[in-house]
């Protein structure tokens, strides 16, 4: 489950940052190094988000912490979102919702011993 809403996440990201480029594009921004920083951030947050979705489908320990703070990233843009900061209160829940889920299922004892250190064998492999 963990891996299914971190995949919707990374395609929903991935749309936005499309959309956000060709729009730039289009109409430019007011400063364009602006413009161009902020396509890069969220090229660089589509890395981030298909990296941790790919490490929770392969059952990577490195996925855990990439998961995490990427929830905690979604919350803070909740958060912003939900005091007007961005896009309006709607995102704001809908991303507060995603990101404590994401949190508790991470730290849900089972995911936490697939993807923690628990779930390693003495060789350092994964216990099938």
């Amino acid at each position: 489950m963990l891996a299914s809403i971190l995949t919707v996440e990374a395609l929903v990201v991935i749309i936005a940052t499309v959309v956000t480029a060709v729009e730039l594009a289009g109409r430019g921004a007011k400063v364009e190094s602006d413009g161009i920083a902020f396509v890069v951030c969220l090229v660089l947050a589509c890395l981030w988000v298909v990296a941790a979705a790919l490490g929770a489908w392969l059952v990577q320990t490195w996925a855990r912490g990439l998961i995490i703070t990427w929830q905690l990233i979604q919350l803070a843009v909740g958060v912003g979102a939900l005091q007007g900061l961005l896009a309006g209160p709607l995102l704001g829940v809908v991303l507060l919702v995603l990101g404590l889920a994401g949190i508790g299922l991470v730290l849900a004892p089972a995911v936490s011993r697939r993807l923690g250190r628990e779930g390693l064998d003495e060789r350092g492999d994964k216990e099938a």
